[in-house]
């Protein structure tokens, strides 16, 4: 969407879904996310999650790659969506 960014910072888009059960995925290489970014995110995050009471519902996890998918992420996401998809 043409200049959302000029309006609202990652963070806040991310924070829309809040109290749904919210996992990211980030590669610490991954050019197009910076790791200061990544903490920016992170940072507002966990506030949000932990105002709304849920702190354990938003979890961001990094990898050493760049912009893609592996095996480990893929296996991450599964247990993550067994975990709020189909309960502890």
């Amino acid at each position: 969407m043409p200049a959302l960014l000029k309006h609202f910072s990652a963070a806040d888009i991310n924070a829309l879904i809040c109290p749904r059960a919210h996992l990211s995925l980030a590669g610490n290489w991954d050019k197009l996310t910076l790791p200061a970014g990544l903490d920016r995110i992170d940072a507002a995050l966990k506030q949000v999650y932990a105002g709304a009471g849920v702190p354990e519902r938003w979890e961001l996890t990094r990898y050493n790659t760049g912009h893609f998918e592996t095996h480990d992420m893929r296996a991450r996401i599964l247990r993550f969506l067994d975990r709020f998809l189909c309960g502890d």
